[in-house]
């Protein structure tokens, strides 16, 4: 199938129009913006895949023209008037969002014993995306989502995580504790990780296995209730002056630790 000229009138534009986070989700649809980005998406072989692009680039997807798929070309200024905004990049992308797995599709699919964060609040998407972004970097590969987290495949975590979202196993909690319960009869270690000096330095902790970290919102940290959970509390002490960590950067460094520390278990 070779590209199909499109202009604003035209219906298959309709996937590209109104590209609010909360219509997209109602949806059932994800957007991918930039070049990069979209190859990600393509690769990751998401449903109903459609690309819009400018005609200078064009030709760097028509190995995705020739497979079948539905490559759109339309000038900037049409980009421009049916996405609603000044659109520089010259490539969008619209599918259908994948079933999330169940978490126990995706212990199944992973590694045994693969470290797991686990998220139940997260409410800032650039936090959720550099994490998403952090744990693809590091092997891990499920990120367990709480009932309250913002949206995983919102246009920006797909852009900071720069497509880390499309390979991790992400899978959202209907009710967190119950799936403590199951990490915790399956043998994984759990971790809180708190704004607490009694709590165990993070230099210090050495996971016994299969590990999950609970790491909390921004605002707030963990509810009681969930440290209560925990084998372990954890803190990464600070100097004077400074009380906490942006919890994207606490994350990555929790989890570099943890997996440098895994490695005598399995490979990274």
């Amino acid at each position: 199938m070779s590209a199909i000229p499109v202009g604003p009138d035209d219906p298959r534009m309709e996937a590209f129009s109104n590209l609010r986070d909360r219509d997209l989700r109602g949806r059932g649809q994800l957007i991918a913006e930039g070049r990069w980005l979209v190859h990600r998406l393509i690769r990751a072989g998401y449903p109903n895949t459609q690309v819009l692009t400018t005609p200078r680039f064009a030709d760097e997807f028509a190995e995705f023209a020739n497979g079948g798929g539905d490559l759109l070309v339309a000038n900037d200024a049409t980009l421009s008037t049916v996405a609603g905004f000044d659109f520089h990049r010259g490539v969008i992308a619209s599918a259908a969002r994948a079933e999330p797995p169940t978490l126990a599709a995706a212990l199944a699919q992973a590694k045994t014993g693969s470290t797991i964060a686990i998220l139940p609040d997260t409410s800032n998407a650039e936090n959720l995306g550099a994490i998403f972004r952090t744990a693809a970097a590091l092997g891990i590969e499920i990120i367990l989502l709480g009932e309250r987290c913002c949206d995983e495949f919102s246009r920006r975590v797909l852009r900071v995580s720069m497509g880390a979202a499309f390979q991790l196993k992400l899978t959202r909690s209907s009710c967190i504790t119950d799936d403590l319960t199951a990490l915790s009869e399956r043998g994984y270690q759990l971790g809180a990780m708190v704004l607490d000096p009694t709590a165990m330095n993070l230099a210090k902790f050495r996971p016994s296995g299969p590990t999950a970290l609970m790491f909390g919102s921004e605002a707030t940290g963990l509810d009681e209730s969930l440290i209560a959970r925990a084998e372990v509390k954890i803190t990464i002490p600070m100097t004077t002056g400074v009380d906490s960590l942006n919890l994207a950067a606490a994350a990555a460094i929790t989890l570099w630790h943890v997996q440098a520390a895994m490695s005598q278990f399995t490979d990274l």
